[in-house]
């Protein structure tokens, strides 16, 4: 417990200093988030359509599900009962603390799955390497370190990865349902990035009723109870998320001309502003085959900060796209072979690929560029997935790589550092 304390409080010192360093104008899209944190704030309400409309950029958000703001709501909300003249930090960047608090949790989570997923023979190095290196991600650090729903979802995805691998090792139960029910229930009112795990929960589920009715009938139980105790509690928790949630759709539906998503609101709200074609949309293969947005997202998942125009030295990206490719190669040389965990590794790289394939949607519609953070609902599950490569490399090699992996992330959360602090330096006031 003591070593996770002081990487948790290591790292909210490195969130801190990011917090004072970055200006709202080199946070992407913080100043819509901005927007619809200040009105939940102010208002304790949902903006109506008309408000929207009149909040003009920065309110190109107010159609979108909102709860992922709800941290920085209520650290807003806890400004509000501080006098103003004794507050240390400005109320821009006192909200970003929501941010901070998620990308603690997420942390956490991952030094949870980092001891279940690599226990022992692994080195206790590789255990640690997974929080260590969502801790040490350039980009989540700077994702972390404003206000956005990002952090939010990314901390929620961790959390349901938590109750996913609970049920898989303890079985199912009530108390489990009743949590995973309300954290998926949370993710859908949170980001539309996050919705890739929902797929990945419904397949768990679907083996392990499979399971579980191959194994009664290989024992000639006919119990009928148990053998739908898991679809049972997957309508549960399909009952509770949806009753928690469906809320938000229906109000949109309502004040937003049948637009349940929000979507359509904001593609027009976007398009009327900057005067550009809201049906816009572009083809797999145009996407697939530009070289720009493959770039755009890979370099901004490792770290890319701005709008895009905030560049590392290209050698940390060349690097990172190397370990990348020898864990793949590691993995699929030894791909035989057999470990503890297999379904729960098998959720983690089928929400990685669905997480690609929305990313790949999204631009094809018109609905999100290449970003690296839109594939932070599988933050963990991405670098879970490299340490299990790298830890088949033969003999010290493993430890080699992993210790090679960790010390690239540090350079790039170094480098990072230095080129905030000296940009922009270290400020209380306000962000923008």
């Amino acid at each position: 417990m003591r070593p996770l304390i002081l990487l948790l409080s290591a790292s909210a010192i490195l969130h801190l200093i990011w917090v004072m360093a970055i200006p709202m104008v080199k946070a992407p899209d913080e100043f819509a988030h901005y927007w619809m944190i200040d009105f939940m704030v102010s208002h304790a309400r949902l903006p109506y359509a008309a408000e929207v409309h009149d909040g003009g950029a920065s309110a190109v958000y107010g159609s979108m599900p909102a709860m992922g703001y709800l941290p920085h709501v209520a650290w807003g909300w806890l400004s509000r009962l501080v006098d103003h003249g004794a507050q240390l930090m400005d109320f821009t960047r006192w909200i970003r603390l929501g941010s901070v608090v998620c990308g603690l949790i997420t942390i956490a989570c991952a030094h949870y799955l980092g001891q279940k997923l690599f226990p022992p023979p692994y080195h206790p190095l590789i255990r640690w390497a997974l929080p260590l290196a969502v801790a040490l991600h350039p980009q989540f650090n700077y994702v972390t370190a404003y206000a956005n729903n990002d952090a939010s979802t990314a901390c929620i995805s961790a959390i349901i990865a938590v109750l996913i691998y609970k049920i898989l090792k303890a079985g199912i139960s009530a108390s489990r349902s009743l949590c995973l029910g309300l954290a998926v229930g949370y993710l859908l009112l949170s980001k539309f990035s996050g919705y890739c795990i929902l797929p990945a929960v419904a397949m768990v589920f679907a083996i392990l009723y499979w399971q579980e009715a191959r194994d009664q009938a290989a024992r000639h139980d006919t119990d009928q109870p148990r053998r739908f105790k898991t679809i049972t509690h997957a309508i549960l928790i399909t009952a509770i998320a949806g009753s928690i949630s469906v809320w938000c759709f229906l109000r949109n539906g309502d004040v937003f001309d049948g637009d349940f998503l929000g979507t359509r609101t904001m593609v027009a709200h976007w398009a009327e502003i900057y005067h550009k074609d809201p049906t816009a949309t572009q083809s797999l293969a145009h996407v697939l085959k530009e070289r720009t947005w493959w770039q755009l997202w890979f370099n901004s998942f490792y770290g890319c900060f701005g709008y895009l125009d905030m560049p590392l030295p290209n050698f940390l990206y060349q690097s990172f796209l190397g370990m990348i490719i020898l864990s793949t190669g590691a993995l699929c040389l030894k791909g035989q072979e057999k470990e503890e965990n297999q379904l729960f590794w098998l959720y983690m790289g089928a929400a990685i690929i669905l997480n690609f394939a929305a990313m790949v949607y999204a631009q094809m519609q018109n609905l999100g560029g290449g970003q690296g953070r839109y594939l932070f609902p599988c933050e963990i599950f991405v670098f879970a997935w490299m340490l299990r490569g790298l830890s088949r490399l033969p003999g010290k090699t493993a430890l080699v790589a992993t210790c090679a992996l960790l010390a690239l992330l540090t350079a790039g959360t170094v480098c990072a550092t230095v080129m905030l602090v000296s940009s922009f330096g270290l400020s209380l006031a306000r962000s923008y």
